[in-house]
């Protein structure tokens, strides 16, 4: 079982907040992925942005 920090549990709340589904199911996925490549903070919100948007 993963234990949440608080900036997990207030980044989850403002996600549902703003209703962004897709960023609240997958940020974590996402935060690995960028740190494996080394990637930017930019390049997270725009990997966010572009899954919250894509068509389902």
């Amino acid at each position: 079982m993963s234990t949440k920090t608080p900036s997990h549990v207030l980044l989850e709340h403002y996600l549902k907040t703003l209703k962004l589904p897709s960023v609240l199911r997958e940020h974590r996925k996402m935060a690995s992925v960028c740190q494996a490549e080394r990637a930017d903070y930019s390049t997270y919100l725009l990997r966010g942005s572009v899954h919250e948007n894509w068509p389902t």
